[in-house]
């Protein structure tokens, strides 16, 4: 039912090269793209900025995964294509569709990086 393989290797790979959540950028770190084109816009690099920074559990590993600099660019392509309903609004940048799909938990988080202006459309 759940991929454990998966999570087992986000997990691995971002233990030791996560984003520090204090390093939100105005552009998009070069390491977020894969031969050249950006992996995910710039407002969902701020929606995972914001998981990351104020979520838990397993989105939170779920944003670090993406936000790392862990040299797996074609990795994280091709999971971006297996993602569920609510990571896959959130790699759209698709802010409303998130917050509906999501659980109490990454609503609160969305919630807290809008509030705190750190969710850019």
């Amino acid at each position: 039912m759940f991929n454990t393989k998966k999570n087992d290797n986000m997990n691995t790979q971002t233990k030791s090269k996560s984003l520090k959540v204090n390093e939100l950028s105005l552009f998009l770190p070069r390491h977020l793209y894969y031969n050249d084109t950006p992996l995910f816009n710039y407002t969902a690099y701020t929606m995972l900025y914001s998981i990351a920074k104020y979520g838990s559990g397993h989105t939170k590993s779920v944003a670090d995964f993406y936000l790392s600099d862990n040299g797996k660019s074609k990795l994280k392509e091709w999971q971006i294509d297996t993602e569920g309903s609510f990571f896959s609004s959130v790699l759209d940048g698709d802010f409303m569709t998130a917050i509906r799909r999501g659980d109490s938990g990454t609503h609160e988080a969305l919630c807290k990086g809008l509030l705190n202006k750190e969710i850019n459309f």
